[in-house]
């Protein structure tokens, strides 16, 4: 997997000494040798985007590149500013996302959900309106879609469930009642 670190902006020191740097950089070292070596790079290797804000801004720095991603997983969930910006920000990340299926290689997409608490119940909110707008504008032809809770599973599964389907994942949202009750934010108890 090639994952990317964010790191500080003026020293570039890793923020998560969790995650490697991505260490693959042979390919760019010059045409030739990315001739040679980017389409098994790029076909081995799942690209793992740490959120939708930092996803336009790593796909625009692998430039053409980025369409010989094969496969990409990337956090949603939580929404640093509850505010219309972001709203764009999700909405443009998945469209790029969308790109590369129709332009590129991507034949698996992956996304994480992060909960962020009962503070981020207006985040499930923008996350399904932004999966519903793909779903319905969007065909995704031939990639595998899938949607996941993190680590830390919810009570009922429904918070999930009713985000995959707003995505055209599990059967569409035709007359399903995809109401969010106070008790599917509850987390599992041990």
């Amino acid at each position: 997997m090639l994952h990317l670190v964010p790191c500080a902006p003026t020293t570039a020191t890793p923020l998560s000494p969790s995650l490697l740097p991505l260490a693959h950089s042979l390919p760019f070292v010059s045409r030739q040798v990315y001739a040679e070596t980017s389409t098994r790079l790029w076909g081995a290797n799942t690209l793992v985007l740490p959120d939708y804000g930092a996803a336009r801004e790593v796909l625009a720095y692998f430039g053409r590149a980025k369409l010989g991603v094969r496969r990409v997983e990337m956090r949603i969930g939580n929404v640093w500013d509850l505010l219309t910006m972001q709203l764009m920000r999700m909405m443009e990340a998945v469209d790029e996302l969308w790109r590369l299926v129709q332009e590129g290689a991507l034949r698996r997409l992956r996304f994480v959900y992060v909960d962020g608490g009962a503070c981020q119940r207006t985040a499930l909110q923008m996350w399904r309106g932004v999966l519903g707008t793909s779903s319905r504008d969007r065909d995704w032809g031939q990639c595998e879609r899938e949607l996941v809770w993190e680590d830390k599973k919810m009570k009922t599964d429904r918070l999930r469930e009713v985000l995959a389907r707003h995505w055209g994942l599990e059967g569409g949202i035709g007359g399903w009642d995809d109401t969010v009750t106070w008790g599917d934010w509850e987390p599992v108890t041990r």
